[in-house]
């Protein structure tokens, strides 16, 4: 779909006179539609935090633009990360947007002055100190008007003033949204179910804030080699011994037998720590092994302080303990 400078603000031509408190016409992609849907389900969140439809203009500078936001390819989710509780949430959130980039298949992701791409890459800068930006978008996707240098606004008060595009002498004319906008995940239940987790953890108050750099948050670490923990390990927790099963794709389950049923969870790099919980209603715990992978033998322990340890091998080596 093509979004034109012409639909979002409500006008015959560019450079036609806006008005003052006239707001913007507001089409979000599928996509957008649904994380916001999402979001917006869970009352800290419902609150004013999910924003991101892109204002008139500036107030101050008085500049004026047609941006990813206005073409509804954006979402902010607004949570300060000077604030310790807010960016806990936020940290979390950037993390499970990059477990299920397949299914929600976004392009960009900002906050905290690191930019995250959806191959696992990850890069120091971009600010965002404030909210989570997350997009849909593709820059090429962009046509431009130039020269243009400014745009009237008529205030409420009736005068008449002139707005500085923003990337003046230019400003965009048209959006078309990537094929990857028009995804549809709203209903999707791991999504729901892992945004249903994070969020009681949030309000419970048993998130903290984690390691936030290039190094430890990198798709691919040194530290641990994804195949080497994929597979069926055997697990003994005090008296219990059971299977826990982990994927390359972020997935680990926990079953009492392979003849039982198994309990979904997710597993993530934190710094120099593997970390997983699983998704059952209830459980707060969550499991931690430094790494690297001792794929002989390993001990853990489990979070929060007093919960234990436990003691895990690779199935069918023979170390079962």
């Amino acid at each position: 779909m093509v979004i034109t400078y012409e639909q979002v603000f409500g006008v015959a031509k560019i450079g036609d006179e806006l008005r003052e408190g006239q707001g913007v016409n507001y089409k979000p992609c599928p996509a957008v539609a649904s994380l916001r849907k999402l979001l917006t389900a869970h009352p800290y969140l419902a609150g004013g935090k999910v924003q991101g439809t892109g204002p008139l203009y500036v107030k101050g500078p008085n500049t004026h633009e047609f941006t990813r936001h206005h073409a509804g390819l954006a979402v902010d989710i607004m949570l300060d990360s000077r604030n310790t509780s807010e960016f806990a949430l936020g940290q979390e959130l950037v993390h499970l947007f990059r477990r299920n980039v397949a299914v929600m298949k976004w392009r960009s992701i900002i906050y905290a002055n690191l930019m995250f791409g959806p191959t696992g890459g990850v890069s120091a800068g971009g600010g965002h100190e404030d909210h989570i930006h997350i997009d849909w978008h593709d820059p090429s996707n962009v046509r431009w008007l130039e020269p243009i240098n400014s745009i009237p606004l008529r205030l409420k008060s009736g005068q008449l003033i002139q707005l500085t595009p923003k990337q003046k002498p230019k400003i965009a004319k048209s959006i078309t949204w990537t094929a990857e906008a028009e995804t549809d995940f709203a209903t999707n239940p791991t999504i729901t179910r892992e945004l249903a987790d994070v969020m009681t953890r949030h309000s419970s108050g048993s998130l903290s804030p984690s390691g936030w750099n290039t190094a430890s948050l990198s798709g691919k670490t040194a530290l641990l080699n994804v195949g080497q923990l994929s597979g069926k390990w055997q697990v003994s927790i005090g008296d219990w011994n059971g299977l826990f099963y982990f994927d390359e794709r972020g997935g680990v389950s926990w079953a009492n037998s392979e003849a039982s049923r198994k309990h979904p969870g997710r597993w993530s790099v934190n710094g120099s720590r593997l970390e997983w919980k699983f998704l059952d209603p209830g459980d707060f715990r969550v499991f931690t092994v430094n790494l690297p992978l001792d794929t002989k033998k390993m001990s853990g322990t489990i979070l929060p302080a007093g919960q234990g340890w436990f003691t895990m091998s690779k199935a069918g080596l023979g170390i079962y303990v």
